[in-house]
């Protein structure tokens, strides 16, 4: 048997019959792409993305934020794939990546994500490879987890 809306008196469900946020969703927000063959046999920053404005709307039901990295080419060195506030001009999250490390997931950043200021993704060479080294082809991503009444 199927129950019909007309089944239903008129008020008999309301919204606090239902948990908050007992339904979430990731939404994954792409921040670009760092190309290959950035130079990793020196230090300090290699490359710096288009930047982009956090607006109320975006961050509108959302419960946790996370900045994740994909690094596809790292021959050398270590790097911080690191998302940079440029109002502030400080680093909101740093993953660190080496050749071992594909992907990386930072923990919850909501806290640093403030509306209105400009975002950017940077490529960061924090220990250098041997002479010649070359990384990047990276998809940087913020993944925010909304929680759904």
């Amino acid at each position: 048997m199927s129950v019909r809306r007309h089944d239903i008196a008129r008020g008999a469900v309301k919204t606090e019959h239902f948990p908050t946020n007992e339904i979430q969703i990731e939404v994954p927000v792409p921040l670009g792409f760092i190309p290959t063959g950035l130079p990793t046999d020196s230090t300090g920053v290699k490359f710096e993305s288009k930047q982009y404005v956090i607006s109320a709307e975006l961050l509108k039901h959302t419960k946790v934020a996370y900045f994740e990295s994909d690094l596809q080419q790292l021959t050398g060195g270590t790097v911080a794939i690191e998302l940079y506030d440029y109002t502030a001009a400080a680093v909101i999250a740093s993953l660190s990546q080496s050749a071992t490390t594909k992907r990386v997931r930072s923990a919850n950043i909501l806290s640093g994500l403030v509306i209105g200021r400009p975002l950017g993704v940077r490529f960061n060479v924090t220990a250098a490879g041997a002479a010649g080294s070359l990384g990047g082809g990276c998809s940087p991503v913020l993944i925010l987890v909304k929680g759904i009444n």
